[in-house]
């Protein structure tokens, strides 16, 4: 079977809405109101890559328009992800046909670089395209368990007969007004903000907190690992700035806790700095695991540039995950 790959940038919206019609069982069907956030809707453009075969879609990927902050500049970019193949389809050079597609796109438009945040399966692939893989002590996943509920649920009973409620749920407009010049990797401008958190299907929720002369915020949001229904950390900010595992870990479980339903999560993927031995062990008894490694892959247009801190104001907002 000969394979073709059909990269549908958003001047070609009309022809994505047409494959959709014409293959209703494909998996992306399934998230085309995300499809057409992430790509279509996108200010700075994007493009899905498809690989129909026969009756079905064989393969997918797709690149999301981005502003960077590296290097003390902006850089015009393209996310690249949810590379998958069927696997009737698998072991057939689906994979680099679908991300050479995508970065010739990107680079078409306008990128200076193409990045991404791939898993383990899909980390030797990149490499082997010319990728370079970045990884870092402070780039790793957590996932804070849902199994001491009871303790916060415990702590907001005594605060709530003390009077004490320092909690408050933000609107997104809210959220952005107050976090629009908090450092990101992405620059975060207020149309960015807007189109990556006020899309209601997203179901985003937002939340500050004030102790003493201190303000934490977070970003949380459903999702999925494997078949379990997670929460997602989509960013975090104490003081403006990223911050702590310790805190991180923390303040997110206490939002989570105040603010969903027990029964709704078994736990919260959380982004942060690789713990250090004794602090795995203390957050341990918090029923606070070592998930993985997330890396960063990237193509330059120009070779051997953007070697930049991509670490240094890393949120998992920045990426597809988040």
């Amino acid at each position: 079977m000969q394979y073709v790959v059909q990269t549908i940038g958003s001047e070609n919206r009309d022809q994505f809405t047409e494959l959709a019609i014409r293959f209703p069982s494909a998996a992306f069907n399934r998230e085309i109101p995300r499809r057409d956030w992430w790509c279509y809707d996108n200010p700075y453009d994007g493009a899905f890559s498809i690989v129909p075969a026969n009756h079905e879609i064989a393969a997918t990927c797709y690149v999301s328009g981005k502003r960077l902050s590296l290097g003390g500049m902006t850089v015009p970019a393209f996310e690249i992800g949810e590379t998958a193949t069927e696997p009737a389809h698998q072991r057939k050079g689906l994979f680099s046909k679908l991300v050479k597609s995508s970065v010739a796109y990107g680079f078409k438009h306008g990128a200076e670089v193409i990045y991404g945040t791939p898993n383990s399966q899909s980390t030797p692939g990149y490499s082997k395209l010319g990728f370079e893989i970045v990884t870092d002590d402070r780039s790793v996943m957590l996932i804070a368990l849902n199994v001491f509920h009871w303790m916060p649920v415990l702590e907001k009973a005594r605060r709530m007969l003390k009077g004490i409620n320092n909690f408050v749920e933000l609107s997104p407009e809210q959220y952005i007004q107050i976090t629009c010049n908090f450092r990101r990797l992405h620059v975060s401008t207020t149309d960015y903000l807007q189109w990556r958190f006020s899309k209601p299907s997203l179901n985003y929720r937002f939340f500050q907190i004030k102790i003493e002369n201190n303000t934490y915020l977070c970003a949380l949001k459903p999702g999925f690992l494997g078949k379990y229904s997670f929460l997602i950390c989509s960013e975090c900010f104490y003081n403006g700035e990223k911050p702590s595992t310790r805190k991180s870990c923390s303040f997110v479980k206490r939002a989570a806790a105040e603010n969903y339903n027990s029964a709704e999560y078994v736990g919260i993927q959380i982004h942060c700095e690789k713990p250090s031995f004794l602090k795995k062990v203390f957050l341990s008894f918090r029923a606070v695991i070592f998930h993985r490694n997330l890396p960063i892959c990237f193509l330059a247009k120009s070779p051997g540039t953007f070697r930049a801190n991509w670490f240094e104001n890393f949120q998992l907002s920045d990426c597809d995950i988040g």
